[in-house]
């Protein structure tokens, strides 16, 4: 809900926490780009630095500036003004299939697109400039407020992409509340599994609901920049006001949908242009505001510190503003109040032109500014951080729990059990047993941090098993209902749930069946079978070869005998290979589908199966194993 107390409390926080220059520093560690507005990684030590003008840069792991773009596609930007090359992530099994995103203004209309690409077979830094395809593409009417950020959320894993409410000023055509635009909203994309464009997450808020089923949260103005908490999945949006108020929004984690931010209703906190409009407590109200009574015009917004190398940092979430240098942060504190903090404006160049953040693969923060530089965010107290939880007390699983640190660069550590050195030296252990771990981080200039103690207590991870399912099933097998144990797990046969397997509707082939179970613990165990499904071809094509079928095929001498009849009666004779008859019995049924069952104590091998009437018969082979 809307809390008209917030900004006042927060200005107060602003007034009261002023910090010196000193404890924080930006400084530069590349420059010569041209308008750079977001700074991303792909899980190494390079840095993507995306330049409005179309194409994107690498500084590698040394600092060095690599000549050659990574990705130039000023032949589809619109570049000019606030239009242009906007964004970049990349996809969260970027190691394995080198996907890539951008968002961007197109050319010939000036549509607002989300785009793939692949990095190249060959290179790494280079993309392969022919692979793009559009995912999404959205009209724009005006040439402002294009939004362009993009992430994946660390929770589930979907991409998000935040639009402007299309532009012009005070959204005119009421863009950013109306369900039926994506203009003014996050949106929520399933871009998982190779597809090539997109699918709707099933819990996006809208599902079966009037609107867009892209929207996760409505009522944005132009969320220019904003970010995932690494550690907690958090998100955090800078969203750039109109004229008079800048605003900083927080969604949860846990939350059930992205809310609505009252834009055009509201600026910040306070009434814009509330026609139709409902009252203010029902849409959600910004974490803060900021007055542009302060110097301010466009919030940049900035990322939440989860880096190693200075535990002063740890939890702020920094953010500035494109029309002054003062550098500002939030952090809750033990209360559960968010603090403001401001660091001042004492920083390289005085440089105004903020354009966007950045992190790191090891959480270190950086900023871009649109005169051409980038800086590295630090501070004066060089501490390093060992973290391991919040919590005093960790539940895990068996096998499945993993304590980890931040990491950082060049960084050593020392993990402890119970008081005891484990004789580790990594960022993250996999515990086997329970009790009080520790660990010690050690930066390169070897000053030092411990972690607070953290119990663990491991659960044992339950033992499933599928009961009752064979590895191949012929195509006219009824329906067979499946069977796990432990009981109430979660079934799945190719990926999809299902309680039951029928072959007639699978189809021919191979399929995996897996079958999950998890307990009151959380702990979860897993088994899983491939089958085959066979035509169950016999030696004749005939009247009764054309549904007739053994199964289980290969089996152990016990099996059924599916077969259609016209008659009644029909003979059933079984031979070796070398055509001694085994057994020889007339089958009385029903006509049409009939069903005989042989249990016969046969060796290992080939047998040969066949079925008589009045006027056809069948031939079918089998194997005993």
């Amino acid at each position: 809900m809307k809390n008209f107390n917030t900004i006042v409390l927060l200005l107060l926080f602003l007034i009261g926490n002023n910090k010196s220059d000193g404890q924080i520093a930006l400084t530069q560690i590349a420059n010569g780009f041209v308008d750079p507005v977001d700074i991303q990684h792909c899980g190494d030590g390079r840095l993507f630095v995306v330049q409005q003008n179309g194409f994107i840069r690498i500084i590698d792991s040394t600092g060095a500036v690599l000549p050659t773009p990574f990705l130039n596609v000023t032949n589809k930007v619109a570049y000019g003004g606030e239009r242009g090359l906007l964004g970049m992530a990349f996809d969260p099994n970027y190691a394995t299939n080198g996907y890539f995103y951008i968002a961007y203004t197109g050319t010939g209309g000036g549509n607002n697109r989300v785009s793939r690409y692949s990095v190249s077979a060959g290179n790494p830094n280079k993309a392969d400039s022919l692979s793009g395809v559009v995912v999404i593409s959205i009209f724009d009417p005006y040439s402002n407020h294009n939004g362009g950020d993009l992430a994946f959320s660390p929770k589930d894993g979907y991409l998000y992409y935040g639009t402007g409410d299309g532009g012009s000023a005070n959204d005119p055509q009421n863009r950013a509340q109306n369900k039926d635009s994506l203009l003014g909203k996050m949106l929520r994309l399933d871009v998982g599994s190779g597809i090539a464009t997109y699918q709707i997450p099933p819990t996006n808020p809208l599902v079966g609901a009037a609107g867009r089923d892209e929207i996760w949260a409505t009522g944005l103005r132009n969320p220019w920049r904003f970010s995932f908490d690494r550690l907690t999945a958090d998100l955090w949006i800078g969203d750039v006001g109109q004229g008079a108020w800048e605003e900083v929004n927080l969604q949860l984690a846990d939350a059930t949908t992205g809310g609505n931010y009252g834009w055009r209703c509201y600026e910040a906190n306070a009434n814009f242009n509330t026609s139709g409009c409902q009252a203010a407590s029902n849409y959600d109200a910004p974490l803060l505001g900021i007055s542009h009574n302060d110097g301010s015009c466009s919030v940049i917004g900035g990322y939440v510190y989860r880096g190693a190398e200075f535990a002063s940092l740890w939890g702020e979430y920094f953010f500035t503003d494109y029309c002054y240098d003062n550098i500002k942060s939030l952090k809750k504190d033990t209360a559960g109040n968010y603090i403001l903090t401001a660091y001042g404006t004492s920083f390289p160049g005085g440089a105004y032109e903020y354009s966007g953040w950045g992190e790191d693969v090891y959480g270190e923060m950086y900023l871009a500014s649109l005169a051409g530089q980038i800086y590295k965010l630090s501070s004066t107290d060089t501490t390093p951080v060992a973290y391991i939880s919040d919590q005093d007390t960790l539940l895990l699983c068996e096998g499945n729990a993993v304590l980890q640190t931040p990491r950082g660069r060049g960084f050593t550590y020392d993990w402890t059990l119970n008081g005891t050195s484990l004789g580790v030296n990594s960022y993250q252990i996999i515990p086997t047993v329970g009790g009080l771990y520790q660990v010690t981080a050690y930066n390169s200039n070897f000053e030092s941090a411990i972690s607070t103690p953290v119990l663990v207590i491991l659960n044992s991870n339950p033992v499933v098993s599928l009961q009752g399912i064979d590895t191949l099933y012929c195509e006219y097998n009824a329906g067979i209902v499946l069977n796990g144990n432990p009981s109430g797990g979660i079934f799945t046969i190719d990926g999809a749930v299902a309680d039951s397997l029928n072959p007639a509707t699978l189809g021919l082939g191979n399929h995996l069946l897996n079958y999950v179970f998890t307990d009151l613990n959380g702990c979860s165990g897993a088994d899983q079978v491939n089958f085959v499904i066979d035509e169950c071809l016999s030696v004749n094509d005939n009247y009764l070869a054309a549904s007739a079928s053994v199964f289980p095929n290969p089996n152990r001498g016990h099996f059924q005998i599916r077969f259609s009849n016209f008659e009644s009666t029909a003979m059933i004779t079984l031979t070796d290979i070398a055509g001694r008859i085994l057994y020889s019995e007339a089958h009385n049924g029903n006509q049409g589908t009939q069903i005989a069952t042989i249990n016969l104590p046969l060796a290992a091998g080939y047998y040969f199966l066949t079925i008589r009437n009045k006027i056809h018969s069948t031939t079918m082979r089998f194997e005993v194993q």
